[in-house]
């Protein structure tokens, strides 16, 4: 019984992604609140158990799931070498592949909500790329029912238009790109070099706002983020131009700093910032409807 007990734990540790550390003193825990049962006289689990428990407990019970689903399937190996904390050159592999589970399951949720295969019209999904092959097999699962195909209209809009800028930042705004990033990265997780920036903030009437996170692979992030630069063009101006060359010539030197600066100087990069501005908002208007 305890040890059932220790295996229930460390899955709901696995499950809710909790740390081995939240295990430490967890016996005296439930010793407190059951005393006299068989928790409070074998129930053992700390830190080091924990991991032993889903390494070389559960993990080979999940290995032998993973090959054996593979085993029918077009597969692929990702590989890469790196070094270990030990200091140890290793090998790491990962493998990914198709499971036509997928399909079983859709016709699975279908048939659980007791709907009609007849009055199915088209299948939605997210990527546009990525789960062709679910439509695929769906499509020809329902054709075999009722001998007419789903509706074809395409995948999820807002990817395709999310494609679609992601192109037209490749001939022009992938600098402007690069630049809020750097920005961000060059004041995030830097109290000293944010509280300058604050200074010149206020002694300017700048709105005292911290800088955008924009994600690459979310390309219209690039939006707001590139509203927060342009409000905050002057000070960036003052602080990379004036402030940091005479009184911290050091960071001249990161290449953060460098990039920064050649931006700043260049005289159409601030008219490239308020084309992607304005070209983003053509694009949010579209991705916005379809989000509601």
């Amino acid at each position: 019984m305890a040890t059932r007990a220790e295996i229930l734990w460390t899955m709901k540790s696995v499950v809710n992604n909790m740390s081995t550390t939240s295990c430490d003193g967890l016996a005296d825990i439930f010793k407190t609140m059951s005393p006299g049962t068989f928790i409070d006289t074998h129930f053992s689990l700390s830190r080091t158990k924990l991991s032993y428990l889903i390494i070389d407990c559960l993990g080979p019970h999940f290995r032998k799931m993973l090959l054996d689903e593979c085993q029918a399937c077009y597969y692929t190996i990702i590989y890469d070498e790196t070094t270990n904390s030990e200091g140890v050159k290793e090998l790491q592999c990962a493998i990914r592949y198709w499971c036509d589970d997928t399909k079983d399951y859709i016709m699975k949720a279908i048939n659980n909500a007791n709907l009609s295969i007849d009055k199915l019209l088209m299948l939605g999904s997210d990527g546009p790329n990525v789960t062709k092959t679910v439509f695929k097999l769906v499509n020809e699962n329902v054709k075999n029912i009722r001998c007419i195909r789903l509706i074809d209209i395409g995948t999820c809009n807002i990817h395709i238009v999310h494609n679609t800028f992601l192109k037209g930042l490749e001939f022009i705004g992938i600098r402007v790109s690069n630049f809020v990033i750097d920005v961000y990265y060059f004041f995030h997780g830097w109290p000293k070099r944010y509280e300058d920036y604050s200074k010149i903030q206020k002694d300017n009437s700048i709105p005292n706002h911290r800088f955008l996170k924009h994600c690459a692979s979310r390309w219209l992030t690039l939006s707001d983020s590139t509203a927060r630069i342009i409000e905050q063009w002057d000070g960036l101006l003052k602080y990379f131009l004036t402030s940091a060359p005479n009184n911290q010539k050091s960071l001249l030197k990161t290449s953060k700093c460098k990039n920064i600066i050649d931006c700043l100087n260049c005289t159409t990069f601030r008219a490239e910032l308020e084309f992607i501005l304005w070209s983003t908002s053509i694009f949010q208007r579209f991705t916005g409807m379809f989000q509601r």
